[in-house]
Formats: structure tokens, sequence, C-alpha cells
């Protein structure tokens, strides 16, 4: 599994916002996490959309987080960032198949344990937890 950039750019933008600890504007996200405008702004829609985020107008309008950091979990993250989040076709709700054997698949099983460990794992790990090794610094190079 390969996570979009969108999914990097959320969790950017979401330890930003903690770490600021107030309202930022959209050109202050944009220059801290190096991010250009559209791809940001796409993100910072669709963390509103699902209620993380919210904004405001206004001479101190801006972004800010509308859930605790401690809340937002890894794997929430990515299921409303990611298409999917399956490893393989197979582990859909739909479970295809091409040879219609994911009852009888020894592989399936690997592949559905390694999903229940990772699902597990990312859903362990929350914004705030990201927030401990990451200090902010002048000059310091984000990627």
């Amino acid at each position: 599994m390969q996570l979009k950039m969108m999914t990097d750019y959320a969790i950017r933008i979401l330890i930003y916002m903690q770490t600021k600890g107030a309202t930022v504007t959209r050109q202050e996200i944009s220059a801290a996490m190096r991010i250009t405008e559209g791809p940001l702004i796409m993100a910072l829609r669709r963390l509103r959309d699902t209620g993380w985020i919210e904004s405001s107008i206004g001479s101190e309008g801006g972004w800010r987080l509308a859930k605790a950091a401690e809340n937002l979990s890894l794997l929430d993250l990515m299921k409303i960032t990611e298409d999917t989040i399956r490893i393989n076709r197979c582990l859909e709700n739909d479970q295809f198949c091409s040879r219609n054997a994911v009852g009888v698949c020894p592989v399936h099983d690997v592949y559905k344990r390694y999903q229940e460990i990772t699902e597990d794992y990312f859903s362990l790990v929350t914004i705030g937890d990201l927030i401990k090794p990451y200090p902010e610094k002048e000059g310091n190079q984000q990627t």
C-alpha cells in the first residue's frame, strides 16, 4: 500500500495546526509545510468536510483543529483521504477475486492478517503522538 499525497498533506496540516495551537492561515500552512496552494485547498476542504478542522473568516480568520489531536488516529485519517486502505482487491467488501478463490486461497489469509495488523497499528497512532518528535524550529526542513 502506498499512501496518496493527500494523506501526507493532511497529516502535515494537522501536525502544523496542533503545533501552532491557534488559528492559522492557508498561506502560513503552505509556506511552513511546503504544500502548494491547489493540493492544500483540497486537503483543507476534505478535513473540514469531515469535521476534523474548521475555518473562520475575517481579519482573525483561518483554520484550526476542531478535534483534539489525541483523538485523530492515522487510520481514521487514511479512511477519509484514501480511496481504499486495503492491500489487495480480495480484501475489499465485495471480496473480488479473478479466480473466485477467496475462501480457499492460501495467500488470502496472509493478506487479511497483514491488513488487520496494519489497521490495528495505525488506529493506535494519533496526530498528538506525532507532535512529540516534531519540534518546530527556525529553518526546519520538512519533507
